[in-house]
C-alpha cells in the first residue's frame, strides 16, 4: 500500500535523518476526499500489460439478492 501524506509533511518524510517513531506518527488513514477509487479490469494486476484500456472504467457487477 502506498503512503499518502499531506503536503505539509513531505519535507519531513523525505528527511533521511527522520527518526522511525516520527515517521510512524505521520502514518494515519487517508481522508476519503483525497482519493477516488474506480473498478478496473483484472488486467491491471498483470505487470506486462500496458495501454489505455487498463484505466477504462468497468460497470459495477450486478448485485445478486
Amino acid at each position: 500500500m502506498p503512503v499518502i501524506l499531506g503536503e505539509d509533511v513531505w519535507r519531513d518524510w523525505l528527511d533521511p535523518h527522520l527518526p522511525a517513531e516520527a515517521a510512524k506518527a505521520m502514518l494515519r488513514p487517508c481522508p476519503e476526499d483525497w482519493v477516488q477509487t474506480f473498478p478496473v479490469s483484472r488486467a491491471v494486476s498483470i505487470t506486462r500489460n500496458e495501454g489505455p484500456q487498463l484505466i477504462e472504467l468497468l460497470e459495477p457487477a450486478p448485485t445478486i439478492l
